[in-house]
């Protein structure tokens, strides 16, 4: 193919895998009622349920020429066709992709989602599919693990609003004060101004196309850079100011604690420790002689905060905003 991509389903394959799913509303519903069908209650917490009397029970020409005989009942459409999705040779490249780009590199190199796509094909111990395996092969490649790689233009990804989000509350063993977590009215608010609310996807295809690609330096190399999507003027001020309100919702009579101890032991009494730790729990010892050096002004500004909590707090808002801390290699 020349190192072109070949593709694997038309437009018919589409609707025919479309019809195999028809039939499936939430569960729970009085199918006597066949209304409920289209209106159905709202109960997210069992499974779906098909209803034959709306599935397309005829017969439906699907992947490599596979048919699915006419008269078979939802489920029987449904799995049949997942079976096929599944054991496609092209499943386990395409899911250790998406993968990588997740959790590693936006453009990983063919080698790498072959391997990946081997395990995920075989692990080792003749299993299909096993996911622990797929996530080894994925963080212990060499391309996730080589420092060397890590200088390369074409290396890493931006991380996400949530992604950066998740990741400050975890270096600050964040816990809720009563026991629950409940950001989603927080996020949601921000949603619109960071361009991503947990588990509001605006399409199935998610927050951002895997293959799109920032324009200008980035298209023009021939990279897909897919979290740029969400990543506007907008949005990353958006981005900037949900980290602050974050952090500044560690406060005593706030919903959050964060410990902060870490940031305030006698080790890290004077700036440079402080910066040394900030290095080692926020940048994973990744931190620049550049942002260091900011950072370092910041500390030693006047107007910066002098009161224990306000100081670290300041500096880990400024930390978590830095390129270093932005951008995951």
């Amino acid at each position: 193919s020349t190192n072109q991509p070949i593709p694997t389903y038309d437009q018919d394959v589409v609707k025919a895998f479309a019809r195999a799913f028809t039939g499936w509303t939430l569960g729970g519903q009085n199918q006597g009622n066949l209304a409920k069908f289209f209106h159905p209650d709202r109960n997210f917490r069992i499974p779906m349920e098909p209803w034959a009397a709306y599935h397309a029970t005829d017969e439906k020409q699907l992947l490599d020429g596979v048919i699915l005989p006419a008269g078979q009942s939802a489920r029987t459409d449904l799995q049949q066709a997942l079976d096929l999705i599944f054991n496609h040779p092209n499943a386990g490249p395409f899911f250790c992709r998406g993968l990588i780009q997740k959790l590693v590199t936006s453009n990983p190199s063919p080698g790498y989602v072959y391997r990946c796509g081997q395990a995920f094909a075989n692990n080792g111990a003749g299993t299909r599919g096993d996911l622990k395996a797929v996530l080894r092969a994925v963080l212990l490649d060499y391309e996730a693990r080589a420092a060397s790689l890590d200088t390369r233009p074409d290396e890493g990804d931006l991380r996400e609003p949530v992604v950066r989000v998740a990741g400050l509350l975890r270096t600050l063993d964040a816990k809720p004060r009563n026991g629950r977590w409940m950001f989603a009215r927080s996020f949601d608010r921000a949603g619109k101004s960071t361009g991503q609310t947990p588990l509001h996807s605006p399409t199935v295809f998610n927050f951002f196309e895997p293959e799109y690609a920032l324009p200008g330096e980035i298209a023009q190399s021939g990279l897909v850079s897919p979290e740029f999507q969400i990543a506007t003027e907008t949005t990353v001020v958006g981005a900037a100011n949900l980290l602050k309100g974050v952090l500044g919702a560690g406060g005593p009579t706030s919903q959050l604690i964060l410990n902060l101890a870490p940031f305030q032991s006698p080790q890290v009494a004077n700036d440079d420790a402080l910066l040394d730790r900030v290095n080692q729990l926020v940048f994973a010892g990744a931190m620049s002689d550049a942002t260091r050096g900011i950072l370092r002004g910041a500390l030693a500004d006047p107007a910066f905060p002098r009161q224990a909590n306000p100081r670290v707090i300041t500096l880990l808002w400024l930390a978590s905003l830095a390129p270093e801390s932005v951008v995951q290699k």
